[in-house]
């Protein structure tokens, strides 16, 4: 079983020749800025992940501007195309390769958008995606419940109604917080009405930290702990850029041109599976009990549970 994420990730550039750069917000980097935007997506185990596919998003001036297409050697075939149609091509092209996945997990920017929620929809998908603080949704399907921010209708459920969950042990211990679910509906600009869960994290007594939400459309008996693990495996794409620009490289493109650019990032895709790999390798060697896991560490195990374990496709 896998799951599927997407993320995209800022590369931060003064040049305004190179392909793709243009001032455009970057979540990233919180602000608007020059930079190239990259879609990825990764699949991920809970202990071992590692990158699928990628595609720079192009914007709209760069796509209709013949110039600076020749001159960065733009294929014809490379139009413009939002960022959320851009995951849902590599989420196509992940199962043309029949990559295994049980969900797909996102951040905000993606879970925010109807068109990609949608189309995951369409594709008969499970996922868990997170959602900013006023996302809308109704608690009931007919059109006489109104549309509520997200976390106006968690700040108002009762205390005893949150649950305690650990997701994962980090450097520091385990990371646990306080998490409930409503079953609630999203509504499309149409009037369209889509049942889900509306999920919240808040911090647990003594513990600091922000509130933060998410939306799934699993099925009414999934256990609020499945989900709550699913959509914490988005890390991995942090950890990937993070550890690619340490490591491999990936901030480090020298040159402006389209075809130089997926080739820089297929070099850095590979290298980064092959340390996962080997990393993973020295473990099964190794054995260690009880030891945390640090970057490219995945658990002890048989090649079978490696490859059963669970994973996610993460943009």
């Amino acid at each position: 079983m896998a799951a599927v994420v997407p993320g995209t990730t800022p590369q931060r550039l003064n040049n305004l020749l190179t392909v793709g750069v243009a001032r455009q917000y970057s979540g990233t980097l919180g602000k608007v800025s020059n930079c190239q935007v990259t879609v990825n997506c990764h699949y991920a185990e809970r202990t071992v992940a590692w990158p699928v596919a990628m595609r720079l998003y192009l914007p709209r001036e760069w796509a209709e501007d013949e110039v600076r297409r020749q001159k960065a050697h733009i294929p014809d075939e490379v139009q413009f195309e939002t960022k959320a149609g851009i995951a849902l091509a590599l989420l196509d092209e992940a199962n043309a390769c029949r990559v295994p996945h049980a969900c797909v997990v996102a951040d905000a920017d993606y879970g925010d958008n109807p068109n990609f929620l949608n189309g995951l929809d369409e594709r008969r998908e499970r996922y868990v995606v997170a959602v900013r603080a006023d996302f809308s949704v109704a608690l009931g399907r007919s059109t006489q419940h109104p549309l509520q921010r997200a976390d106006e209708v968690l700040a108002a459920q009762p205390q005893c109604a949150w649950q305690t969950l650990h997701w994962r042990e980090g450097s520091r211990g385990s990371l646990r917080a306080k998490f409930l679910a409503l079953r609630c509906w999203r509504v499309d600009g149409d009037g369209t009405r889509h049942c889900g869960w509306l999920i919240g994290q808040r911090p647990g007594w003594g513990q600091s930290g922000e509130w933060k939400y998410f939306w799934s459309n699993f099925p009414l008996q999934t256990p609020l702990g499945v989900m709550v693990e699913y959509t914490h495996r988005r890390f991995w794409v942090e950890q990937y850029h993070e550890e690619g620009k340490g490591e491999l490289g990936w901030d480090q493109h020298q040159g402006r041109r389209w075809d130089s650019f997926h080739r820089h990032a297929v070099s850095v895709m590979l290298g980064y599976s092959f340390l996962v790999w080997l990393e993973w390798r020295q473990r099964q060697a190794q054995r260690r009990p009880g030891v945390p896991r640090g970057a490219f560490s995945p658990s002890a195990g048989s090649a079978t549970a490696f490859a059963a374990a669970g994973a996610s496709v993460h943009y």
